[in-house]
């Protein structure tokens, strides 16, 4: 078995780097561009050598080795809370950001007519979720945008004498429009009502704290900019809330008593973990939950301004390329409202499909969407490859 299986997940991240130095850690750049973190993670080699060491515990150990990984999930929960500014009793893990979403929707005590807000555009996961509890009175009731953009303002302006939460993406799936949470979150307080984050496509990109924002409930897949694997996400769950929610998928991993072993005669008491991991009802994908633990540490060993500076730096350049070859930006650009996905009209004459196949045929990952070049950097990404992708305009 390898020397790296069970060691503890939880120590320090190592020595910093730059983005550039970060950049030797995702081997599959020797032989790519990459552009497309807004679909999937570029899994970087630290994280592929830790799954890699924990799969052969398994093999060689058993149960020992799953104990092994167990022994480093606590570890990992710290981390994500270090990241969102909270505390590891508001974590829990999820498979995915929409599992998430669906306990936010089937844990609150909802009252019949009582109205949650959504905005349209948004990804269907954020729809869908609450949809699923209208059978309980509940009406899902979908706001025009702001032109694309869901502002404090917005939401003040649409809020309902019965909207109980309100739901919405951090960083929006197609343009990249990047909500204002923290002023938004002031909004709802002020309102009582509920603050529902589907996080996916800023977590692990751009800093956040989810105190300071006001956010309630947030969820994102560990498959994207936090650069894990799929079937892994976080919840975080605010303290003052927690109380006011009523799982209903619940258990023994949701008890306090968790860690007991039951026998004949057991009383079958509900006594439920007194924080998010209240949420993690029954084996957990630990494989997955180390090796976000691994991918947060090598992010951590860039740092958090770094990644958003480097990110910046790289989308500011394919925003000017495209512009001045006569193409069109159709992501918000401002000040707080940027993101790492861009949504990149090209030039009159040129189908945004086609150049989107003539450059996945040269090994550049990249979508489009909408008669738009449609893709995401990352800290790895480097203004050369900015370049590789104007080329071809």
């Amino acid at each position: 078995m390898s020397s790296t299986a069970g060691v503890p997940a939880g120590g320090a991240p190592g020595p910093p780097l730059t983005p550039a130095e970060a950049r030797a850690c995702f081997p599959g750049l020797e032989n790519l561009t990459y552009f497309a973190t807004n679909g999937q993670a570029l899994l970087p080699k630290p994280t592929r050598d830790r799954m890699q060491a924990s799969v052969d515990g398994l093999m060689q150990l058993g149960i020992g080795g799953s104990a092994q990984l167990e022994g480093q999930v606590e570890g990992v929960r710290a981390k994500v809370a270090s990241l969102l500014g909270a505390d590891p009793d508001e974590i829990g893990f999820v498979r995915n950001t929409g599992e998430g979403l669906c306990f936010a929707a089937e844990a609150v005590d909802w009252k019949p007519g009582d109205e949650v807000l959504v905005f349209s555009g948004d990804y269907r996961s954020v729809v869908h979720a609450f949809q699923g509890v209208e059978h309980r009175g509940v009406r899902v009731r979908v706001a025009d945008t702001d032109a694309g953009r869901v502002t404090p303002e917005l939401v003040k302006r649409e809020l309902g004498a019965r909207t109980r939460a309100v739901a919405l993406s951090w960083v929006r799936y197609d343009t990249g429009a990047r909500a204002d949470l923290a002023g938004i979150g002031a909004v709802l307080e002020s309102a009582g009502a509920l603050f529902v984050v589907d996080a996916i496509q800023g977590l692990g990109v751009l800093p956040l704290d989810v105190r300071a924002a006001g956010v309630d409930i947030l969820a994102a897949g560990a498959h994207k900019w936090l650069l894990g694997v799929s079937g892994t996400g976080i919840l975080y769950v605010r303290r003052e809330r927690l109380g006011e929610l009523l799982p209903i998928h619940i258990g023994v991993g949701s008890m306090a008593d968790a860690e007991t072993l039951h026998g004949a005669g057991d009383p079958y008491v509900v006594e439920l973990a007194p924080g998010a991991s209240r949420v993690e009802e029954g084996a957990r994908n630990a494989l997955g939950i180390v090796a976000l633990g691994e991918s947060l540490d090598l992010s951590a060993r860039v740092g958090a301004e770094a990644i958003a500076d480097q990110v910046k730096l790289v989308t500011d350049r394919l925003c000017e390329g495209f512009r001045t070859r006569g193409g069109r930006v159709r992501s918000p650009r401002g000040e707080g409202e940027w993101s790492g996905i861009l949504l990149l009209e090209p030039p009159p004459g040129v189908d945004a499909a086609e150049l989107q196949l003539r450059m996945n045929r040269e090994r550049i990952f990249i979508g489009s969407r909408e008669g738009a070049i449609w893709g995401g950097a990352h800290y790895f990404t480097s203004l050369d490859d900015a370049e590789r992708v104007l080329s071809f305009l």
